[in-house]
């Protein structure tokens, strides 16, 4: 996801989807999240936000699903393929995202986000570990203030800085 000040920008736009699709949600069904609606995308940024030359993070299948538990925390399944390109040099990588993400939204208005499988994520200066571009593998979690920055990331089993491959 990943950010736009993705953490920040993932969290506005999940929570928005999770009060638009309430009604839907409490009929029990999921709701289909088009590209721009659950990813957001494409997205350009500038030499030194995320990593040392400009990139750009586009989201190139997204077949995602939206759950709304009833405890109103998220649920983010399907088929999503996203592409980042250092647009300095035109090499690109290209990630396809593997296994679910939670999005628990805590009483003290922190969220933090469990991805079970692959899942491509932006930091900015504000976040902890920032600024980066990173392939997290396995299990991950993520924990982001009420200001949408992240101050925890567990533990990974496989990380691939993306800046780094594209530099």
């Amino acid at each position: 996801m990943l950010r736009f000040r993705p953490a920040a920008l993932a969290v506005v736009m999940l929570a928005f989807l999770w009060v638009s699709s309430t009604s839907t949600a409490l009929a029990g069904k999921p709701t289909p999240c088009p590209i721009g609606a659950c990813i957001n995308g494409p997205v350009s940024y500038a030499s030194g936000v995320v990593c040392p030359f400009p990139v750009r993070v586009e989201p190139l299948i997204d077949k995602t699903v939206l759950h709304t538990l009833p405890n109103g925390d998220l649920f983010i399944t399907g088929r999503l393929i996203q592409k980042a390109t250092n647009l300095r040099t035109g090499q690109s990588m290209t990630f396809p995202r593997s296994g679910p993400l939670r999005l628990v939204f805590n009483p003290d208005g922190t969220v933090t986000d469990i991805s079970l499988g692959q899942v491509l994520w932006t930091f900015f200066r504000q976040d902890v570990g920032g600024p980066g571009l990173f392939l997290f593998k396995g299990r991950v979690v993520i924990q982001s203030s009420a200001e949408g920055f992240a101050t925890s990331v567990s533990h990974v089993p496989n990380e691939i800085d993306v800046c780094q491959a594209l530099s």
